[in-house]
């Protein structure tokens, strides 16, 4: 067995057998415990390396993320790229879990609900609600750029299914967000 590590400066070496395999449990070790504990492990040359830190703009809740933990979903990633693009768009916005998905809302009304089931896509229903309400006579917000897809003028879906599909319309997907925010909440 052959133990291959890489340094953040890019430089591969190779290490056999059981010294190898020693060494990379000895760097595991060191450098759990220095992440703990808060210190930047350094190199011999002065480099530092990073510990992997959590974006503070982005107010996940805990609870809905060990929700995701235990479904182990196959797209957990674009799920996790859609939470942090809602959940930046409005300060305002709790994340929860209802309909077996991530929910946001404001205050006790919901507004936007990640659909993960079946798991090979994800939608984003923007809504208003449980509560049955009058039906606007046009739909709430425009669409430009046509992502949405109407079921109601007060109720439309955003479907992906790729990582690549949700970045290249990150920031139009923002300005939905805020814009059904403002258009929803009184």
């Amino acid at each position: 067995m052959a133990v291959f590590f890489s340094s953040q400066l890019g430089a591969f070496s190779e290490m056999g057998g059981i010294v190898g395999i020693a060494y990379k449990a000895i760097l595991v070790a060191i450098t759990t415990h220095i992440w703990r504990d808060q210190q930047v492990p350094t190199t011999t040359d002065g480099h530092s390396f990073e510990k992997p830190k959590k974006n503070p703009a982005m107010p996940v809740n805990k609870e809905v993320t060990q929700f995701l933990d235990q479904l182990d979903h196959p797209l957990r990633q674009q799920i996790e790229t859609l939470r942090g693009i809602i959940v930046q768009a409005d300060n305002r916005l709790a994340e929860s879990i209802k309909w077996n998905g991530p929910n946001y809302s404001i205050g006790n009304e919901d507004r936007i609900t990640m659909k993960i089931q079946p798991p090979n896509q994800i939608q984003l229903i923007f809504h208003r609600g449980v509560k049955v309400t009058e039906q606007p006579k046009q739909q709430l917000i425009k669409d430009e750029a046509g992502i949405l897809v109407w079921r109601g003028n007060d109720r439309a879906i955003a479907s992906f299914v790729s990582l690549s599909s949700i970045t290249s319309v990150q920031n139009t997907l923002t300005q939905l967000v805020q814009t059904w925010l403002v258009a929803t909440t009184d």
